[in-house]
Formats: structure tokens, C-alpha cells, sequence
């Protein structure tokens, strides 16, 4: 006789209340992701500069699952798959011709798995979107892809002879469909008509083969379930001209968005100004009040919301109703945007200094930010929109240049601070502040030269070979 120590443990015994729970603690423990998380990387942030570790690639989601249990017999495969699916609500995404690594690294959505035979074989999804693109797309595919290593090609290989570009089949869950929404809202800033040339199929239930020992969980699709998983749909795409949704789910409410996400996210040129001056107003007022994080962020999803508006389906019959005065008005705020989040970095450039040294990488980050976004500005400057800044808005884009390489503290672009103070008076004449900075700058050349014994020999040769 088996010892006690042996003796197998008999979870059927258990009442079916207990067993439903031990399903949900083995099956259902994805790890939480913080709202912070799910803020894209597009919306730059101060804080994002400070060096911390994290996944340079994808963004997994992380969980402590034993599908062991599944294994044991028909009755507890039947009775824990059925809380699996319905629990966690995996959604499958595959995707055609359609580059999506730097959607998904940019946007950091937690991903369940990349494998695409496992995404394959597992068939207990409650939705699976396939992406495929449009014949004579013409959107930058350059611009969309990018070389990381969770990208393999011996995942993401092209399928087959029809296929001229990558394919993904991946899984995510359904608490992040709505932030796979707004990436996909996102996607002309990705790549310039995403929306327009891209095809999305939306199954909603899973298919309806299935072995004999899995329930069909067709009744789960309640009209509750398919509102969860179609409102982010209708609430984040506009101006998507080519969403068809099927499967289990209400033809009446499927027709009703797939009408709402034909129509342009921006119809109004007034209401997109009014949406875009909103923003930059909120980050004026985080400015005051010091929040320099905050401020940046608002000033950024302005601008980032902008380049959605100029790469999607709304730019057309916006140009066309507002005509050279709102493209006029979209330049100088882009510009003004532009030159307040390079101040932000200025203005915590300046309160790091005094506790960090000069080739500080924080130092260097910011430094770089804000020539970025002191080189957009001026690219404002050259639009087709035919607007052109005033004299005091150029002095301030060339004091800022100016500020931006002293507080840097690089002796090599002394020159080049110099160079755009003076144009910053020649802006504005006998400016108090410019003629100042002028003066400090020049000290600065000076003290910084004498001390400058030229770059070593190591870094005079990686200048060469560069």
C-alpha cells in the first residue's frame, strides 16, 4: 500500500468552487503594468532621460502561468481552459506586408508571445486581427521598421512567395487592446499613410472548430464582451477606411463602427486648432507653476498629435477648408511648441549643472533634446505653408541655440554659440538679455580655451576614421 507521502492528490474531489479558483491562481496571473508604462515613448518626458534599466525591444508580458494542470485529464482541461480564455482574453494579432517592430517597441504593449507557431496553434482567443496592406500602398516603409534584435528574421520571414514584406503573428491580452488601439491611431506618425493603405479584420469569438474536450464558449460573447472589445475601436480609430468586423458579435453594432471609424478624426479645421492651442495651453500652465515634466508632455503630444494630423486622412480636407491660414497657424504653433519643450530642457540643463559635472550623460541628453527640437522649429521656418517668424520669435530660437551650446560646455561648439547670439541681435538690436549672454559667452571662450589642451589622441583618431 502507497504510503501517505504518494498518494496522488484528487482535485476532482474537490468542490467545483475550489477548483475554479485554483484555475484562476495557476492560468490567470499575468503580472499588473503601471498606467505609466502604457504612456507612449513618442510623448518625450523629462524624467525619460535619467538612465534606468528595461527592455530595449518589446515590452513582455510577464506572468507566472503552469499550464501543467491542462494535462491532467479531459474534465479538468475542459473546466480550466474555459476559465483560461475567458479569464485572460488573448487576442491574436497577425499582421501581412506590414512592418510593425517599431509600432510595437514604441509603443511598449505587453506581448503575451512573438512566437508565431505557438500563436498558431492556440486557438481560444476571443478576437484575431489581421493586418494586411493595401496593393500600391505607398506609405515610408524606411521610416517604419527598424533593426532590433527581437526581430528575427527567422520569426518575422516573409510566409510565403505572395508576401513581399514581414509577417507577424503574435498575442497580446484584451486589458491592452485599447492601448493597441491608440498605437494603431498612432501609425501615420510611424509611417505616413498607415491608415490609408492598411486593411484590418476584426473576428471577434474564436473559430468554430475545436476539439471535443473544450466547451464552445459562443454564449460568452454578451453584448457586455463585445462593447469591451469594440469600443476602443470606435473611440481611438478615425478616418480608417478599411475595418471589417465579423464573427460573433451584433452585425447592427459592428456596421455602426466600422461607419464611425470611416469618418476623419479632424474634420474641422477650426475644432483642430482650437484641440491643438487646448495642449499647448495646458503645458504653458505646468510651465508656470514649475512642472517642467508636465509641461513638456502636454507641449509634445501637441506636436505629436500634429504629425498624426499631417500623415492621415484628415490633412487633405483640412488644407482644402482652411486654406493658407490655417496651414500658417499650424507652422507657428509647431514652431512655438518646438521652442518651449527646447526651453524645458534648457531650463533643467541649468538646474543640473550645478550638481553634475559637465560631460554628465543627463548633461548631454538634454543638451541633445533640446538642439532637436531647436532644429524643428527652425524647419518651421522654411515650410510651404509660407509662414515666416517674427523678429522676436528668431532672436528667441537663436538665444536658445546660443544658451543651449554654453550650458553644454563643449569648447567645440564655442563657435557656433557665438555665431547664434549674433544672429540673435541682429533679431533684436541692443537686446539687454541677448548682449548679456553675449558677454558670457565670450568669457566662456575664453577661460575654456585657455584651458583646452585639444582632444587626445584617441579621440583626434575617431574623429579621422569618422
Amino acid at each position: 500500500m502507497a504510503s501517505p507521502q504518494t498518494q496522488p492528490f484528487r482535485l476532482l474531489d474537490l468542490p467545483a468552487e475550489i477548483r475554479l479558483r485554483i484555475y484562476q491562481i495557476t492560468l490567470c496571473c499575468f503580472d499588473s503594468v503601471s498606467p505609466q508604462s502604457r504612456i507612449p515613448p513618442c510623448i518625450q518626458r523629462l524624467e525619460d532621460i535619467h538612465p534606468k534599466a528595461g527592455h530595449d525591444g518589446i515590452f513582455p508580458a510577464t506572468h507566472s502561468i503552469e499550464t501543467a494542470i491542462l494535462r491532467t485529464c479531459k474534465q479538468v482541461h475542459r473546466e480550466a481552459y474555459d476559465i483560461m480564455v475567458k479569464t485572460n482574453q488573448f487576442i491574436r494579432i497577425e499582421s501581412y506586408d506590414v512592418p510593425l517592430s517599431n509600432f510595437l517597441v514604441q509603443s511598449q504593449i505587453p506581448i503575451v508571445t512573438l512566437d508565431r507557431a505557438r500563436t498558431k496553434q492556440f486557438q481560444g482567443y476571443v478576437m484575431h486581427l489581421t493586418i494586411t496592406r493595401v496593393d500600391d500602398g505607398n506609405w515610408d516603409e524606411e521610416n517604419m521598421d527598424i533593426e532590433i534584435e527581437d526581430f528575427t528574421p527567422d520569426l518575422h520571414a516573409m510566409p510565403s512567395a505572395h508576401q513581399r514584406g514581414p509577417y507577424f503573428n503574435f498575442m497580446i491580452l484584451a486589458r491592452d487592446w485599447e492601448a493597441f488601439c491608440q498605437m494603431l491611431a498612432a501609425g501615420d506618425v510611424y509611417g505616413e499613410g498607415f491608415t490609408v493603405d492598411s486593411m484590418f479584420a476584426m473576428q471577434i469569438g474564436p473559430k468554430p472548430e475545436r476539439p471535443d474536450y473544450q466547451d464552445d464558449i459562443t454564449k460568452f460573447f454578451t453584448d457586455k464582451i463585445q462593447k469591451a472589445l469594440l469600443e476602443p475601436v470606435r473611440k481611438h480609430l478615425r478616418g480608417f477606411p478599411s475595418i471589417n468586423i465579423y464573427g460573433n458579435v451584433s452585425h447592427s453594432y459592428a456596421d455602426g463602427i466600422m461607419t464611425e471609424t470611416e469618418k476623419p478624426a479632424w474634420p474641422d479645421p477650426t475644432q483642430t486648432l482650437s484641440q491643438l492651442y487646448a495642449l499647448k495651453e495646458t503645458g504653458n500652465q505646468h510651465y508656470r507653476t514649475g512642472n517642467l515634466v508636465l509641461a513638456c508632455q502636454a507641449w509634445v503630444e501637441a506636436r505629436f498629435t500634429m504629425q498624426r494630423i499631417r500623415g492621415g486622412t484628415s490633412w487633405a480636407n483640412l488644407r482644402h477648408r482652411g486654406g493658407t491660414t490655417f496651414r500658417m497657424k499650424l507652422a507657428e504653433l509647431r514652431f512655438t511648441l518646438c521652442l518651449n519643450c527646447a526651453q524645458s530642457y534648457i531650463k533643467s540643463l541649468q538646474a543640473q549643472l550645478p550638481v553634475l559635472s559637465s560631460k554628465h550623460t543627463i548633461l548631454e541628453r538634454l543638451g541633445d533634446l533640446a538642439i532637436q527640437d531647436l532644429q524643428e522649429a527652425e524647419d518651421c521656418c522654411i515650410s510651404t505653408s509660407g509662414w515666416m517668424p517674427s523678429d522676436t520669435q528668431r532672436a528667441k530660437l537663436y538665444y536658445r541655440y546660443a544658451l543651449c551650446y554654453r550650458l553644454a560646455g563643449d569648447p567645440r561648439h564655442a563657435n557656433e554659440a557665438m555665431d547664434m547670439i549674433d544672429l540673435a541681435l541682429e533679431a533684436a538690436p541692443a537686446d539687454v538679455v541677448l548682449e548679456a549672454e553675449r558677454q558670457v559667452i565670450i568669457e566662456w571662450m575664453t577661460s575654456a580655451l585657455r584651458g583646452w589642451e585639444g582632444p587626445s589622441e584617441e579621440e583626434a583618431m575617431a574623429e579621422l576614421e569618422y
